[in-house]
């Protein structure tokens, strides 16, 4: 079983094209991103597939968001319970345990759609010089040292840079 996800990356505004403090991240981005976070992090395959199509219109709704901003969203103080979700989704013994043995490969798909879909969407971002930019402003703002984040994209190790990015 494989599903694969629409990419959307071509619907990308050139406005957009920005980095913006996530203090300003508009509203309806906000509550999607959270939504998104919130039908991800499930742990009933039930669940998972009832919110698919909801999942894929919210996705659509913050395509273009610049990855940093969506990270600092992620990582600020307030977001604390995002964290834990983030967390979940990416959790290894989620993937690899469970009652049922489909369950397993089925929330696997989903850690790696969540972490390539982000490193992808920072690939892209450097491609258009628009990342390195903004690489000091966001390190300082999610208390990443800013050399060791540097070292990631200058060596286009963007699934390692996703995997940094999540709280322990």
């Amino acid at each position: 079983m494989s599903f694969k996800i629409k990419d959307y990356s071509d619907e990308i505004l050139a406005s957009e094209h920005k980095l913006l403090e996530y203090e300003n991240l508009p509203e309806e981005r906000s509550i999607a991103l959270r939504k998104l976070i919130n039908n991800l992090a499930t742990n009933s395959i039930t669940q998972l597939f009832s919110s698919l199509q909801e999942s894929l219109a919210l996705g659509r709704q913050i395509t273009g968001t610049h990855p940093f901003t969506v990270w600092e969203f992620f990582l600020s103080e307030e977001n604390v319970e995002i964290q834990r979700k983030i967390k979940i989704i990416t959790d290894i013994e989620r993937c690899t345990k469970g009652l049922f043995a489909p369950r397993g490969y089925v929330f696997d798909a989903l850690k790696t759609q969540f972490i390539e879909g982000f490193a992808k969407s920072s690939k892209e971002r450097h491609e258009q010089n628009d990342l390195l930019p903004h690489l000091g402003t966001f390190a300082e703002r999610v208390n990443i040292p800013v050399e060791e984040l540097q070292a990631f994209i200058g060596q286009e190790r963007w699934k390692e840079l996703i995997m940094r990015l999540i709280p322990q």
